[in-house]
């Protein structure tokens, strides 16, 4: 199997990233290289099984063992994934270079977001999360402590929350452990088999939050994590691979039979959280005075429009890979985009590209997402969700316009090498997002609709206009988000709970001055008496 090849072959390389010293040709080939041979490899048509156990306790502990399957829509996750770690390591050829410990770690998290992606029972998914969130912890230690002095633009060191990120994405973990909990008392059972249509409500629900605390679509205000550093970091992995692993269960285990289990009355509520979760983020993009300021939600509104499309009845699988597609190499080309500069007008070409795609463009994953999502929403008859979901868009192109031509850092002239990475790492995310034709598992083409075209015009055309008027919008944007963001905010709930120990404390005391003072004899007669006659009247 392709996991049995790439799990050594990245392992190689992060070993050889601990000793890739200047004096160490052969480590620091290896170390390099190994992404982008795994890349390769797992490009080529090999003739391998697509399935792989792993015995990993003895059996009167775990009868069953780990089981990974690595078909098409996990390779295509993979394949973005590799494509965006290779050209993480393009695109930092003039950064100082971040400690050899935070490349081992980037390398074992990719290892273990393949395998999550493979995963095809509990065991082997709750493993392979829980080594996500492990590495990704460590993996932001490690650059925080390469951080230097000045952070420059973004976040500074103290505001980076390690703790915070690690907590958040376990917490993720657990409730799709509770979620999988009857699952695992059976032998055999696995994700891609289990259906929520017959799992309790409880599950489901544990499920659904647990994906959704990967998106990063709920809470509100907290979205996907930043972290302070430098864009095209490693911090781009943390940023995306744990929405990627949400979005890859979302299209394992969900079902249209799931959301009638689920009922209207709880449908109803998820979707209006996450569309107000998306809402949010995208009107504090969009109120910044720089649009790199806001990066926390660069992408929660595309991964909004990919849960409301799954969760209003369009295929599942083939909409999670789409909009993971997007996700890994169009979030990671704009994180690593620098602005663009004086002498780099030009530049603006991979973002706008990648505005279009995000925004539909036939003939790309973008396109297979918008047709779904509103082909699903007419279907459904869901007015006020498709209205919703078009602002959204909206929003989100626009958005990426802006972070399109926003000024940003210049690249170090004569560096021709440099200058070359760079742009061949924008080139390798971009050419890997629209790589149906040659690498079949990918899932195109893309072909649009009727209502997939429609919807890209009015969507490119809205984001334009919408780019264009950012300034004007500000001001009443600002004024939105503050009304918005007061009324979703969670700080009540501390204060509430404060009123209410304080008022039973008051009763309390007020009942014990009464039993206790000078009546207090009358009052212990006057209860012996009402035991007495409760007793002798049974």
């Amino acid at each position: 199997m392709l996991l049995v090849i790439l799990a050594p072959l990245l392992t190689v390389g992060a070993l050889a990233s601990l000793f890739a010293a200047p004096r160490r040709r052969l480590a620091r080939i290896l170390a390099s290289a190994s992404p982008l041979i795994s890349l390769i490899l797992l490009a080529l048509p090999l003739p391998l099984p697509a399935e792989a156990s792993l015995v990993w306790l003895p059996v009167s502990l775990a009868p069953e063992p780990l089981r990974f399957v690595l078909d098409d829509g996990g390779r295509a996750l993979a394949f973005a994934l590799l494509a965006l770690l290779t050209a993480l390591q393009w695109s930092r050829l003039d950064r100082p270079a971040a400690r050899r410990s935070a490349r081992t770690a980037a390398y074992l998290m990719t290892l273990a977001a393949i395998a999550s992606f493979a995963a095809a029972n509990p065991g082997a998914l709750l493993l392979s999360w829980a080594w996500v969130d492990l590495l990704g912890f460590v993996l932001i230690l490690m650059l925080r402590q390469s951080l230097p002095e000045t952070a420059g633009e973004g976040a500074a060191p103290a505001d980076i929350r390690p703790v915070a990120a690690l907590a958040l994405n376990s917490l993720g973990t657990l409730l799709v452990l509770v979620a999988f909990l009857p699952a695992l008392t059976i032998q055999g059972a696995a994700p891609s088999n289990l259906s929520l249509a017959s799992a309790p409500v409880l599950s489901q629900l544990a499920l659904l939050a647990g994906i959704a605390l990967r998106l990063g679509v709920f809470p509100p205000q907290l979205a996907l994590p930043r972290f302070g550093f430098s864009e095209g970091g490693y911090d781009v992995l943390v940023r995306l691979v744990p929405a990627a692993a949400g979005l890859r269960l979302l299209g394992q285990v969900w079902s249209p039979q799931a959301a009638v289990a689920l009922g209207a009355g709880w449908m109803g509520w998820i979707v209006a959280f996450m569309c107000l979760s998306a809402f949010l983020g995208g009107v504090r993009w969009m109120v910044r005075h720089s649009a790199r300021s806001a990066q926390t939600t660069l992408l929660a509104a595309l991964l909004a429009l990919a849960g409301l499309a799954v969760l209003h009845g369009a295929p599942p699988e083939p909409v999670t890979r789409a909009a993971g597609l997007v996700l890994l190499l169009g979030g990671g080309l704009m994180l690593q985009y620098r602005g663009h500069s004086r002498w780099q007008k030009w530049s603006a070409v991979w973002p706008v590209a990648c505005a279009a795609i995000i925004a539909g463009l036939p003939f790309t994953p973008g396109a297979a997402l918008g047709g779904a999502l509103y082909g699903a929403l007419i279907a459904s008859r869901a007015w006020g969700v498709l209205l919703t979901a078009g602002l959204l868009h909206i929003m989100l192109v626009g958005n990426l316009l802006r972070l399109a031509f926003q000024s940003g850092q210049e690249l170090p002239a004569g560096e021709k090498l440099v200058w070359l990475a760079y742009y061949g790492a924008l080139t390798l995310c971009l050419a890997a997002l629209v790589a149906w034709p040659v690498l079949v598992f990918l899932g195109g083409p893309w072909r649009p609709g009727l209502t997939g075209g429609v919807a890209f015009a009015a969507i490119a055309a809205g984001g334009l206009a919408l780019a264009g008027a950012a300034r004007r919008l500000r001001q009443p944007g600002e004024q939105a988000l503050a009304t918005l963001e007061s009324l979703t905010r969670f700080d009540w709930l501390p204060r509430g709970l404060s009123s209410i120990a304080s008022g039973a404390a008051g009763a309390v005391r007020r009942i014990d001055s009464i039993m206790s003072g000078e009546s207090a004899m009358m009052w212990s007669l006057g209860i012996a008496v009402l035991i007495w006659v409760l007793l002798h009247g049974s």
